[in-house]
């Protein structure tokens, strides 16, 4: 004699291992408990201060008179945008 669909979903669902649904629990549990932890220190943690370091100063000096080493080029924008 064979069993019947409905007996046959009873033995399929019978024959599913309860330590894997166990399982997936704790991991779920486990994940969300770590989640919480994270966020948790990582709000109350308070703000590292950059170190600034001061800026090198590069002075430039002349005494006289600056003059170009070669040819001198004018440039001017063009006076009207459409011609």
């Amino acid at each position: 004699m064979q069993p019947t669909p409905m007996q046959e979903s009873s033995l399929i669902n019978a024959r599913k291992p309860r330590w894997i649904v166990v399982v997936a629990i704790a991991l779920g549990v486990g994940s969300a408990g770590i989640g919480l932890w994270r966020f948790q220190t990582l709000s109350s943690a308070p703000p590292q201060a950059i170190p600034v370091s001061e800026p090198v100063i590069k002075t430039v000096t002349a005494l006289g008179r600056l003059a170009p080493r070669g040819e001198v080029i004018k440039l001017s924008a063009p006076t009207l945008l459409w011609s």
